[in-house]
């Protein structure tokens, strides 16, 4: 096994802009990643300036209500654009890792 060690002084290097915008299918792991982007958006001065979202992980309008979710637990007013209802380079199987909603079946206790 082999073990890494932490090199001093190493960080997480995040590009040094002020606007982001997130693109995401916002499952159970994605929804999890914009709450903690909100706040470092937050932290760092940023401003994301929307969430595009795509057919994944959930049916698009799955995914689109996921991300208001994020948003709205988060007390921010970030706009959700809604993009492709399906994959623009190949086709792809739905296995609904994270149940129907993408988000566990949760859905119904915010909306």
């Amino acid at each position: 096994m082999q073990i890494r060690k932490k090199v001093p002084g190493s960080q997480l290097k995040i590009p040094d802009c002020k606007y982001v915008i997130i693109d995401t299918d916002a499952g159970g792991d994605d929804s999890q990643a914009i709450v903690l982007a909100i706040s470092e958006a937050k932290r760092r001065g940023k401003t994301i300036l929307g969430i595009t979202c795509v057919d994944g992980n959930a049916w698009l309008d799955d995914v689109a209500v996921n991300a208001q979710i994020c948003v709205s637990i988060c007390n921010e007013n970030i706009p959700i654009y809604k993009g492709s209802h399906m994959s623009l380079m190949c086709p792809t199987h739905k296995d609904f890792y994270f149940s129907k909603d993408g988000l566990g079946l949760q859905q119904a206790h915010y909306v």
